[in-house]
């Protein structure tokens, strides 16, 4: 005997009701889990680069408590060597307590300019700076 195949519904006709799904009364429905992963990743991620942030300030208050100021070049101001001259444009005498002299930089000779900086930083004219 053959099986008989139901008839298809009218075109128009609602389609077979779908399952009950339990659903809590004043709840909204359950987020999928890529979701909630995604969501207390970012959590995670912006309260870890807040934690750094706020270690990084702590660290730089601790190391710096202490350091003198920088003064910018404009207030520098050197100890500098008073001179007496006699009436005749002789040098009769100095007073000073640090003998220093300022000379400007085309006078300095290039061997003691070369010695310095091959000291300090043998590549400070080929590169930028820090």
């Amino acid at each position: 005997m053959a099986e008989e195949l139901p008839n298809p519904p009218p075109p128009g006709a609602p389609g077979p009701a779908p399952e009950p799904r339990l659903v809590l009364e004043g709840l909204p429905p359950a987020r999928p889990l890529w979701v909630r992963v995604a969501k207390w990743g970012a959590f995670a991620a912006v309260a870890t680069a807040l934690l750094a942030a706020a270690g990084a300030v702590g660290l730089w208050l601790h190391f710096s408590r202490g350091l003198p100021s920088i003064p910018s070049i404009d207030e520098y101001r050197p100890p500098v060597v008073s001179e007496v001259v006699s009436a005749d444009g002789q040098l009769a005498g100095e007073f000073f307590v640090e003998r220093r002299k300022v000379v400007p930089y085309e006078r300095i000779p290039r061997r003691l300019i070369q010695a310095f900086v091959a000291s300090e930083d043998q590549t400070f004219f080929e590169h930028r700076g820090i």
